[in-house]
């Protein structure tokens, strides 16, 4: 959800990996780390039109009517929130029309080695968007169920190469889910996010959860579940510095008999 909800804000995070998932007192996962993520330049137009139009109006109608600004303001924003032009300015520009804004593609080769995608490592001037994320993203749940990366390698270059060649590569790091004895859900869904960007895992988010390894979560409580309690118990005795809140009942030794 978290990766969504940076995408729905027009980012792409290119550095999605164990470490830049954090674990709050609560057990809830937290994304971190966005000093390589990029903004889709349509969300930068979006914001940029909304703050002119917004400023704009401010002026104006400020201007006409000083004695009333907060409700100015309340005016002003439900018209903007609408889509609704509340006046009539021409923009300045250096701000392009919507049918001038390319698809976002993002061009820079960056990441950490074992979870940059194919698009990324490979051809860079075609660019790339955010289903470079969800590659990342089956990378992490490999190495939770494995302990180990998909594509391996010594140096860079040669797990750059391996994971260009994913398609030849991808079935040996998938035969060690197997030999793990890992549920077909768990293959499938790794299967999935590591694939072509077209038809990767990610491109719509409720096909995620409808994934059968979700086949057991509650989405919609997702925010008032908490997590096992002994995961909770390891956190407490190895984060000392964290405030982590476990029930006392479940600290004591005898009270699972």
């Amino acid at each position: 959800m978290s990766v969504h909800s940076l995408h729905s804000l027009g980012f792409i995070h290119r550095d999605l990996k164990p470490d830049n998932f954090l674990i709050d007192n609560r057990g809830h996962i937290k994304l971190a780390d966005f000093g390589l993520s990029k903004q889709d330049k349509r969300a930068q137009y979006h914001n940029q039109r909304e703050s002119l139009i917004l400023s704009k109006s401010e002026c104006d109608l400020t201007e006409a009517d000083p004695q009333s600004s907060q409700q100015t303001h309340l005016k002003v924003l439900i018209k903007v929130r609408g889509r609704k032009k509340p006046l009539r300015k021409k923009l300045p520009p250096e701000i392009p029309q919507p049918n001038t804004i390319p698809q976002f593609k993002a061009h820079s080769c960056v990441g950490t080695p074992p979870y940059m995608s194919p698009e990324i490592i490979g051809n860079t001037t075609q660019g790339y968007g955010k289903e470079v994320d969800w590659w990342s993203l089956g990378c992490v749940f490999y190495e939770m169920f494995t302990g180990s990366y998909p594509f391996e390698g010594q140096t860079e270059e040669e797990i750059f190469e391996k994971v260009k060649q994913y398609t030849q590569k991808l079935p040996e790091a998938i035969e060690l889910l197997k030999q793990a004895e890992h549920s077909d859900e768990a293959i499938d869904l790794v299967t999935r996010f590591l694939s072509d960007p077209s038809t990767r895992l990610g491109i719509e988010l409720k096909i995620i959860q409808s994934h059968d390894f979700f086949k057991d979560f509650d989405w919609d409580r997702m925010r008032e579940i908490s997590p096992e309690h002994d995961i909770l118990i390891v956190l407490k005795a190895t984060r000392s510095e964290m405030d982590i809140e476990v029930p006392q009942e479940d600290l004591d030794p005898g009270s699972n008999g």
